[in-house]
């Protein structure tokens, strides 16, 4: 794996980022209408049955009250989406415990259990009962003991956009994603916040020619909530007028990446690559990995694999590494020695191909950021992590921020 260091400047547009933003976030907040309406139609029927009967009402109940509601288009116990141009119709669950239900007045359609329970919008399941903060995968609670099995995993239920104009300039991305890392301890952000990284494609950018003037905030950039060893104990973080630093200012512009979003999650935010923490927390975790010393010598072709370490000091132009090959830490890569895991994909590191930007500068030069490099020259390495300077071709693979309410399917 290699984490390399390159910069790049390109001109931001942040008007069309913006845009975007908003038609976002009037989605979400459609889907959020909609949702309370149903509860609120749910409970509403479940009051009126309680003063009547003394009880609830049940989901056949339920289904009958929807369908003498003129408010409701569709009802049935197999989503609309699979009878396209089937209408409201009186419905016999027997023994299925699935309702679907649609309003007129939004696009959205729910599934509901025989709990009366919200368990999908837009055949997107919902997660229900336990904790809200709880992170499940198939009705399993995921924790720090069972995640690995489930890290690199392809997510078939979350689908991205597939390009991204960012000013004048298109830039293409994998709409697939994989399980990138959940945060349990909420060093990025949220306790239990999902992580999902876009797949490697074959479509290098160079990063070059940043304009510096688009608008840039504590409200939409997130270098130091994805990079918290670089402002940690009181530290400034290097100077954010070095190339690398507005570079990774571009790549945590959460504005420039908004129109990627699959609306039918939850979305926290989209940045354009992981950081160099989460992306060795990641493969830490993955992988078990525990060891403390990233002094590691010479890699033969019978090592196993070894935790990954990132390290900062005030002054330095970015992060160091470890393993090295001879010193303790490393400005310009870490070694990591062969070992297949086709589980994971590219999730790491691609087979082939330029690699992929990582949000972090390289203390290596100001000039320089980080990146996962595949190197075809090391007879016993996969991957090097290492920097790479100024305009080199790479790919972007967007990282997801999601909320642990959303569940995934894989």
């Amino acid at each position: 794996m290699l984490i390399l260091a390159g910069v790049s400047i390109v001109t931001l547009g942040s008007q069309n980022g913006i845009i975007n933003r908003a038609k976002n976030a009037k989605l979400q907040t459609e889907r959020e209408e909609a949702s309370e309406k149903m509860k609120l139609k749910i409970t509403e029927i479940q009051t009126n049955s309680y003063k009547e009967n003394g009880r609830g009402v049940t989901l056949q109940e339920l289904a009958d009250a929807f369908y003498d509601d003129d408010e409701i288009e569709y009802l049935g116990t197999k989503s609309g989406k699979e009878n396209p141009g089937t209408g409201k119709e009186k419905v016999e669950l027997g023994d299925s415990d699935d309702l679907y239900v649609k309003f007129k007045n939004f696009k959205y359609e729910f599934g509901l259990n025989k709990d009366l329970e919200i368990e999908s919008v837009d055949g997107i399941q919902t997660a229900t009962g336990g904790d809200a903060s709880d992170v499940t995968i198939g009705g399993e609670k995921i924790t720090k003991d069972n995640v690995a099995k489930y890290l690199g995993k392809k997510v078939t239920n979350y689908v991205g956009g597939s390009s991204v104009m960012i000013g004048s300039k298109t830039y293409e991305v994998s709409p697939e994603y994989r399980l990138y890392y959940i945060d349990f301890e909420g060093k990025y952000g949220e306790k239990n916040t999902i992580y999902l990284k876009a797949e490697y494609i074959e479509k290098h950018y160079i990063l070059s020619n940043i304009d510096t003037t688009t608008s840039a905030d504590a409200t939409n950039i997130k270098i130091k909530q994805l990079n918290p060893e670089l402002y940690k104990d009181g530290n400034t973080g290097p100077a954010t007028s070095n190339d690398n630093m507005k570079a990774v200012t571009w790549l945590t512009n959460i504005t420039n990446w908004a129109s990627l979003a699959d609306t039918k999650f939850d979305i926290n935010y989209i940045v354009g690559a992981p950081s160099v923490e989460m992306m060795m927390d990641s493969y830490n975790m993955r992988y078990a990995l525990k060891e403390t010393d990233p002094k590691i010598g010479e890699i033969t072709s019978d090592s196993s694999r070894r935790r990954l370490f990132y390290s900062y000091t005030q002054g330095w132009e970015g992060y160091k590494l470890g393993p090295g090959t001879s010193d303790s830490w490393s400005s310009s890569m870490v070694w990591v020695p062969v070992i297949e895991d086709t589980a994971v994909g590219s999730m790491y590191c691609p087979d082939v191909g330029c690699g992929y930007w990582l949000s972090s500068p390289s203390d290596y030069s100001k000039t320089c950021l980080m990146g996962c490099q595949h190197s075809e020259s090391m007879e016993n390495y996969k991957y090097i992590i290492e920097y790479e300077s100024v305009v080199q071709l790479r790919c972007f693979c967007p990282l997801v921020s999601l909320s642990p309410s959303n569940v995934l399917t894989f």
